[in-house]
């Protein structure tokens, strides 16, 4: 009878169903490269890189973002090897944490946060993904 009755309410209201916005689970792949080199590598703890990612959502539709990151890396005995901030203007800021995995890749999470002036204003969500000389690859959740 419920169900009977929710379902009778979005058929008389159908803005109602259209005004929550839903939770958005997505996967993605990222290319990034170095904005500007150290002169001294070895003393070099924090890098910044330019991004460029492909979204793919679970109803099918598509989005491209780009933006930069910033990255440090925490002292020694830190719970994470890795943290920093990325931005993708008009899309997100994405706050993260790594822990290295192998010789050259490490395992990321993070979380999102829409920016104002674009599509996911006022939204939070969550980022997983692997890291690599390959490039990356993760997925993510946009809650609602």
């Amino acid at each position: 009878m419920m169900r009977l009755a929710a379902a009778l309410l979005l058929i008389g209201f159908p803005a109602a169903a259209h005004d929550a916005r839903a939770a958005e689970v997505f996967t993605f792949t990222s290319v990034e490269q170095p904005i500007a080199a150290a002169a001294d590598t070895a003393a070099r703890t924090g890098v910044t890189t330019g991004f460029k990612a492909e979204l793919e959502y679970g109803d099918g539709h598509r989005e491209s973002v780009a933006g930069h990151c910033t990255a440090q890396d925490n002292p020694p005995g830190a719970v994470f090897s890795r943290s920093g901030v990325c931005t993708a203007p008009g899309a997100y800021r994405m706050e993260f944490h790594c822990q290295a995995v192998g010789e050259s890749g490490s395992s990321c999470w993070g979380s999102l946060t829409g920016e104002i002036d674009g599509h996911h204003n006022g939204r939070t969500g969550l980022i997983t993904y692997q890291s690599g000389l390959q490039g990356v690859v993760g997925v993510g959740r946009w809650n609602d």
